[in-house]
């Protein structure tokens, strides 16, 4: 009798412990898979998030900021604490000039003790498009005493324009020059210091300003206007005649006649059908006599106000007219003026390749 009770007490035991093991096991396997359903969970979301976070981004490099607008916005819904794409709906809302909404975005986001550089621009550029110059020129000073701005490319940039916009060229000029020495990859800023040396009655300085904005985006909304204010400048304006003596000036006897005989040689090639190559042969001859002008005028000159000149913009034109890649060149920053140039560099892959070289050196 003892025999079957002390069995009978093993084997209650022993159902007991498998069941325990039993019950441990479900449980386990029930708080994986809902671990394992909240991880899938998040890897959607984040996956919605990133694509398009990332359409947006690719919109926005297409100048296509209604699309990229709306992309952001819908990576918001998802993660609305991002700091990157409030920066990125901020920016396209105070391109597409809904200045109020751009301050309001901004405004929200800093109201959350988010410290970011690129609002506080932001509220400063859309003061300014709004009229209230003297508010975002106040601004501006007040951030550029912060030492963790003062190395900021847009800072300058847009201190720049606000000195432009009050007249005050020569500070203008100085905080551009900071703003370019920063990052030197900003087109605007390029195009607006063209402006100031214009302005100032530097038009040579002006000019190859205008030609690095277009190197760095040829298809800004601004670059058709920018190549015929190139061309205007050149030739409506009899630059052309002098530049040419001055260049053939430069030069031996027996270079001129190498020269003129290459000059005269590519327009007699081309057809009357062809008078977009036409047009950029005699864009690149004045082109190339500006560069080398250019160069032999500032190469030696020590005058501090060029010395960006000297720095930036010579060296590089002045390494360009020493490859073959000039007609490349102009043919590039000509794409916003006619659809034949793009349409060129798609059929020329080699041309465009050996182009593509001399830029990553």
């Amino acid at each position: 009798m003892l025999k079957y009770k002390t069995i009978y007490v093993l084997l209650h035991y022993l159902i007991k412990f498998y069941m325990l093991r039993i019950t441990v096991l479900i449980l386990l396997s029930f708080t994986y898979s809902l671990c394992f359903t909240q991880k899938h969970q998040a890897t959607k979301f984040e996956s919605v998030f990133e694509k398009n976070a990332n359409m947006g981004r690719q919109c926005f490099n297409a100048h296509d900021y209604n699309m990229a607008l709306q992309h952001f916005l819908k990576a918001w819904e998802i993660d609305s604490n991002d700091i990157a794409v409030n920066i990125a709906i901020a920016e396209n809302l105070l391109i597409l000039k809904d200045y109020e909404e751009a301050i309001y975005w901004c405004n929200k986001n800093l109201h959350k003790k988010i410290k970011s550089i690129d609002l506080e621009l932001i509220i400063c550029a859309a003061l300014q498009e709004t009229g209230k110059q003297s508010q975002a020129l106040e601004k501006l000073l007040e951030l550029s005493n912060i030492n963790a701005y003062k190395n900021n490319n847009k800072l300058w940039f847009y201190l720049g324009l606000s000195y432009y916009n009050e007249k005050k060229l020569s500070e203008a000029k100085t905080s551009l020059e900071k703003s370019i020495r920063l990052y030197s990859n900003f087109p605007e800023a390029h195009f607006l210091l063209a402006r100031v040396m214009k302005d100032l009655n530097y038009p040579a300085q002006s000019l190859l300003c205008l030609y690095y904005f277009l190197f760095l985006d040829p298809l800004n909304q601004q670059a058709r206007e920018v190549r015929l204010f190139i061309k205007d400048a050149i030739e409506i304006n009899h630059l052309s005649k002098a530049l040419i003596q001055s260049y053939f000036d430069s030069l031996s006897v027996e270079n001129i006649k190498i020269e003129y005989k290459n000059f005269a040689q590519a327009l007699k090639n081309n057809t009357s059908e062809d008078q977009q190559m036409i047009e950029i042969d005699n864009f690149k001859f004045l082109s190339q006599a500006f560069f080398d002008i250019m160069y032999k005028k500032f190469k030696d000159n020590t005058d501090m106000d060029n010395s960006l000149w000297i720095e930036r913009y010579i060296p590089v034109f002045h390494s360009l007219i020493k490859t073959r890649n000039l007609s490349t060149f102009c043919i590039y920053i000509s794409q916003s003026k006619d659809i034949y140039y793009t349409h060129w560099l798609e059929t020329h892959p080699d041309e465009f390749r050996a182009f593509s070289k001399w830029i990553s050196n």
